[in-house]
């Protein structure tokens, strides 16, 4: 199948390109166009926002994922933090924020593990089979500033791209603090389907 999309040049100049997506790739598009809401009740006329709260995020890409994330689960997003020109305390020489395409997510009326947990436990609701992104929960013995949940956004050129969606947990205990542990992974495209627990 062969999709037509628009797309500008960095002259300006607007054209069509067309980019082509398996069989199976349509059909979890399809599929997952008509779920519903993740979280029941949900009132007819509600749509889950993004607080950016004064934070920057450039990456068009995944902005759009915050904005699936929200509407997938049903509650709204608040963003700590975003694009950085500098590192941290314990964060990582090359981490995605300084690329610009990372983000530490506060999900509304969850905890920092229950919203972890159902982005993993929902992972198939939320993300495609042929993206690459890491997810890591930053527990309450992280070596980073405090406790969070990091989504970033790999391309090529990244160590992990390519690998799908993998889920790391960070600080759980005082003995895991630095330490990062991948403990699911749903694969790109020609695994779709098979999640790795480990």
């Amino acid at each position: 199948m062969t999709r037509r999309i628009r797309s500008a040049s960095t002259c300006g100049t607007v054209f069509e390109v067309s980019r082509r997506f398996t069989s199976e790739q349509c059909q979890y598009r399809k599929r997952r166009d008509r779920m519903p809401f993740l979280r029941p009740n949900v009132p007819a006329d509600y749509v889950p926002g993004i607080d950016y709260l004064k934070h920057t995020i450039s990456d068009e890409k995944l902005r759009g994922k915050l904005r699936e994330i929200a509407k997938t689960i049903g509650f709204d997003i608040k963003i700590k933090s975003g694009d950085r020109c500098y590192s941290p305390k314990g964060s990582a020489k090359g981490s995605l924020h300084l690329k610009k395409r990372a983000a530490d997510i506060q999900i509304d009326s969850h905890s920092y593990l229950e919203a972890f947990m159902f982005l993993r436990n929902n992972k198939d609701a939320i993300f495609f089979p042929y993206e690459s992104y890491q997810i890591i929960l930053h527990g309450k013995y992280t070596c980073t500033e405090a406790e969070h949940i990091h989504i970033g956004r790999y391309e090529v050129g990244d160590k992990d791209y390519g690998k799908g969606i993998l889920f790391f947990v960070e600080g759980i205990t005082q003995e895991k603090r630095k330490i990062y542990d991948l403990i699911d992974i749903l694969p790109c495209c020609k695994n779709h389907g098979k999640s790795v627990q480990l």
